[in-house]
């Protein structure tokens, strides 16, 4: 998608009439930057800066990982390198310098709710150069289609999460008070194996399809009689 120019939301670190902005606003309009983020999904974000500063890009809640970097003058785009340590490692700040293009991709969840996003220069923060962000249900959110049982890495044809239950903080699994425990009866506890909490170890028959012909790894082998 970066090769191509395709991504899901880009972000335009700038100056407008005198104040420091993020795709022309501030954190002062209150306005959602990004309203539809699918909790639990992969988005792909683009980040421009314009000439003669830099920001140092700070996203709460989330790691991402930087995939690719440019330098954009007078409409030339020049490729740039990913930096060392930057290769592969999940980032929570990344340098955006002047005239810089780069594309992150990031998991968003686990947590639904409005976070926020800013430059990491205290003068441009202070002079509310911050944005927010909004998680919202997966199945509402723009990138939805992520949201599936089993996400699939396409490069390698290989399953790789399951993204409802990778959280023990989301959904059935999450801790809950002892007042809202039910008694373990045999019929309590087969619903709960039903349900199928592990079903990324225990696939049913049916996700043969959702898996789309990818081998899962994480699969449980039975053993065989000697």
């Amino acid at each position: 998608m970066a090769n191509a120019d395709n991504y899901h939301r880009q972000f335009v670190f700038g100056r407008t009439n005198g104040h420091w902005t993020i795709n022309g606003e501030t954190w002062d309009t209150a306005k959602i930057a990004a309203s539809d983020v699918g909790q639990n999904t992969w988005e792909l974000w683009k980040f421009k800066s314009g000439g003669g500063w830099f920001h140092p890009v700070h996203i709460h809640l989330v790691d991402f990982f930087i995939v690719k970097r440019e330098k954009e003058t007078l409409g030339i785009i020049q490729p740039m390198v990913v930096r060392a340590y930057e290769l592969l490692s999940p980032k929570d700040v990344f340098y955006l310098g002047p005239s810089e293009v780069i594309y992150v991709v990031a998991r968003f969840g686990a947590h639904k709710g409005d976070y926020m996003f800013h430059c990491h220069n205290l003068i441009h923060e202070d002079n509310d150069m911050m944005r927010a962000m909004r998680m919202i249900d997966s199945n509402l959110g723009k990138t939805s289609d992520t949201a599936q049982p089993f996400i699939i890495n396409k490069l390698y044809g290989i399953v790789y999460n399951n993204w409802k239950y990778a959280d023990p903080m989301l959904g059935e699994t999450a801790a809950k008070p002892s007042s809202l425990v039910r008694a373990m009866t045999l019929s309590y506890a087969n619903q709960t194996l039903n349900k199928n909490l592990y079903r990324i170890f225990y696939p049913l028959p049916a996700d043969i399809t959702l898996m789309a012909g990818a081998n899962n790894p994480w699969q449980s082998q039975w053993c065989q009689l000697n």
